[in-house]
């Protein structure tokens, strides 16, 4: 069995440290955590800011592969990870032989769009986010 073929079946292993993928990079695969853990962040007015960390059995990068956009974050090895990469034809036709796959990819990003939207209230909440910010990054953003 090749290097390719072992990886393909039992993921590749990173190093802490190895940024997986930049925000603004393409995406032409996703991600399945096996062990490990990866840091999803962005850099947002120069500052870093950490979305969350995600452990074993999570995914990441799904949305490139069905929007054609160019990565919305960063993902970064935090110790060291061991992931299985996933191509985007491979996905695609797994989709398509699969409906419950299409499901999990759902479930999973609107949980992360509840999360995202909970952390918003905390911090308008909490003073340290401005109503009116928010909408204008919305607007700001759909006109891309």
């Amino acid at each position: 069995m090749q290097a390719h073929d072992s990886e393909a079946l039992f993921g590749k292993t990173y190093a802490d440290g190895t940024v997986i993928f930049r925000e603004g990079d393409a995406g032409r695969e996703m991600f399945i955590i096996q062990d490990g853990q990866v840091e999803i962040s962005s850099v947002v007015d120069g500052e870093k800011l950490v979305y969350g960390v995600l452990g074993k059995g999570r995914f990441f990068g799904e949305m490139a592969l069905f929007d054609d956009q160019p990565r919305s974050a960063t993902a970064t090895v935090r110790g060291s990870a061991r992931l299985m990469v996933l191509e985007r034809n491979t996905v695609r036709d797994r989709l398509k032989g699969d409906p419950n796959i299409g499901l999990t990819l759902l479930r999973s990003m609107c949980e992360r769009i509840r999360s995202l939207h909970q952390g918003l209230e905390d911090l308008i909440a909490a003073g340290k986010l401005e109503p009116r910010a928010v909408d204008a990054a919305l607007k700001a953003h759909q006109s891309h």
